[in-house]
């Protein structure tokens, strides 16, 4: 697992690399260049966003999978108590499986395991599907529903940029139950 303060992160062929805002920054026809610090991007805090890098065996298969987690964590504190300091925080998992089956049996069972009256976590959840890729968008219930909202719609556009391009998502609210859409998208073996 590597571990790195970041300014922002783009994958290249599937491979995260860092930047800072300072550095040159070339990039060819070929490459996809995705900023995904930019779901923090129009809430009223600055971020710190640091980035970790797994690679696992998927746990039913020999297949591998790659996981880039961020975690966003504001700069100031929102809030002095004599216990410390507290911060907003929030991270983004992208989790890219060996095709898209494997993606699909995950996503299953990500519906499955929502609770109707907590949802994954109890705190503000959001997942897109796309391809063989999972996005999951956590933050902690410190967030206000319309943060979470301009987090959800910049991690939407960033995922899926073109507005006419449908996408199942699960929505979990703070303390409450999911939303699952677009699950009508979804075949096994295609």
């Amino acid at each position: 697992m590597k571990r790195r303060s970041l300014f922002f992160i783009g994958l290249f062929a599937g491979v995260p690399q860092l930047g800072a805002c300072n550095d040159t920054y070339q990039e060819t026809a070929d490459v996809n260049f995705i900023d995904y610090s930019a779901v923090v991007n129009e809430l009223s805090w600055k971020f710190n966003v640091t980035s970790e890098e797994i690679e696992r065996a998927e746990q039913e298969g020999s297949s591998e999978r790659k996981t880039l987690r961020l975690d966003f964590v504001s700069k100031e504190p929102i809030k002095n108590t004599p216990n410390g300091n507290l911060y907003l925080r929030a991270d983004l998992t992208v989790t890219e499986y060996s095709g898209k089956d494997a993606a699909l049996n995950e996503w299953a069972a990500m519906i499955a395991k929502a609770h109707p009256d907590m949802g994954l976590s109890y705190a503000w959840d959001h997942l897109i599907l796309n391809g063989q890729k999972i996005y999951h968008l956590h933050a902690a219930c410190t967030f206000s529903e319309e943060n979470m909202d301009v987090m959800t719609f910049n991690l939407r556009s960033i995922v899926v940029p073109d507005q006419h391009n449908v996408a199942p998502t699960i929505h979990c609210r703070c303390g409450s139950g999911c939303i699952v859409s677009g699950d009508e998208l979804l075949t096994v073996g295609h």
